[in-house]
């Protein structure tokens, strides 16, 4: 339409000539109305200096960390960023993710079986980079360090600290947020049954602790007698974890295994989330 058009053009200048005349400078355009035609002028767009920077609201382009070309380099970036920051899932660079990724990509898992994983994997595991967990943690201002799994002969137990705001900018780091505590679990690791190169994770027994540098003992460990029932508290928490955990959503695809480097990569398939670990310890130890 003619005025939609007319409607982004600058309007009309009008400038001074010398002897008190005044001068219209710029293009005309006819303009219809009704009935009657008539002529508006508009001025010429201003041409932009030849140093004139154009700026962009968008701010500078990024772009996504390569991926290192070889497992070799892939490793001496994921070693040197634990030697830096340890197993803190919130200190993951994009860097970190990438060489993790080219990990996966290797589908290396020293030549072994799944079985054959599993019966050297005894330790203590503490997850260095959860993409899953720290997209949705992270807005919600709740830190989880560490994420640590201890493997022995196949018994598995999970526990991870968790903290909250405020001063959330330490909680996921020194625990110093408002607020936090344990969150654990005992069970079992074995081949998955649905497929060969997946792990399979079983948890039988749910407890907390209140926030500290150690996670509780399990409470069924402090029972004399298994005739012996829980306390109220440490029932209901057992109670809950039961109810809320899945089996279906517990088989793991193990993409990476070293056992030499001490490094593992498996996935959680249900967010397509690759979790990287590192051996920190040995399985009896203490913390």
């Amino acid at each position: 339409h003619p005025s939609a058009a007319m409607a982004s053009l600058t309007p009309v200048a009008v400038l001074p000539r010398p002897g008190g005349r005044v001068g219209l400078r710029g293009r005309c355009a006819s303009v219809r109305s009704g009935s009657d035609t008539h002529t508006r002028f508009y001025a010429p767009k201003l041409a932009r200096p030849p140093n004139a920077v154009r700026t962009r609201a968008s701010g500078p382009a990024t772009t996504a960390p390569r991926l290192p070309e070889t497992i070799a380099e892939a490793l001496a970036t994921v070693e040197a960023h634990l030697f830096k920051c340890g197993c803190d899932l919130y200190k993951a660079t994009p860097e970190v993710t990438a060489a993790v990724r080219t990990m996966v990509a290797s589908k290396r898992v020293d030549g072994m079986t799944t079985n054959e994983v599993l019966d050297c994997a005894d330790g203590v595991w503490e997850v260095f980079d959860m993409p899953h967990v720290r997209k949705i943690s992270t807005p919600l201002q709740v830190g989880f360090v560490p994420v640590r799994y201890t493997i022995a002969g196949r018994k598995l137990r999970s526990d991870v600290r968790f903290t909250v705001p405020a001063g959330y900018a330490n909680a996921g780091r020194s625990g110093k947020g408002l607020g936090g505590g344990w969150l654990s679990a005992a069970g079992g690791v074995k081949m998955s049954t649905k497929r060969s190169d997946a792990v399979q994770l079983s948890f039988t027994s749910f407890w907390v602790a209140k926030d500290g540098d150690k996670p509780r003992d399990p409470p069924r460990s402090k029972l004399s007698s298994p005739e012996l029932r829980l306390s109220p508290a440490d029932e209901f928490v057992d109670t809950i974890g039961k109810s809320v955990f899945l089996p279906e959503l517990a088989n793991f695809p193990l993409h990476f295994f070293d056992n030499e480097k001490g490094l593992c990569v498996f996935e959680f398939q249900a967010l397509e989330s690759f979790v990287a670990c590192k051996r920190v310890a040995d399985a009896g130890t203490k913390f």
